[in-house]
């Protein structure tokens, strides 16, 4: 006979919220002040969504580079595309503990 002294180990899980009697369905991400957090608090979706918007802007400059002088696509970089990058961009800090 085997014994097992394992504990299964249940998520806790929050009761659930009513708004005006309507009950507020739960999802596993949510966009908060244009930041994407998923339930653990983290913002790979977040990263991916920003990363894709830049990359698809990288894109058409890319190919307006033949036609447009480089001032004038440094400045629709510095305008459309880095903007994207620089948002929220304090939240990816990973600071040292030195």
């Amino acid at each position: 006979m085997k014994s097992c002294f394992l504990k299964k180990i249940l998520k806790p899980y929050p009761p659930s919220l009513n708004f005006n009697q309507i009950q507020v369905k739960r999802m596993s991400t949510q966009k908060h002040l244009g930041l994407i957090l998923d339930e653990k608090l983290n913002f790979k979706d977040h990263l991916r969504v920003t990363l894709d918007k830049a990359n698809r802007g990288i894109g058409i400059l890319q190919k307006l580079r033949h036609y447009i002088p480089r001032q004038s696509l440094v400045t629709l970089y510095k305008s459309f595309i880095r903007s994207y990058l620089d948002f929220a961009d304090v939240i990816y800090d990973q600071p040292t503990n030195k």
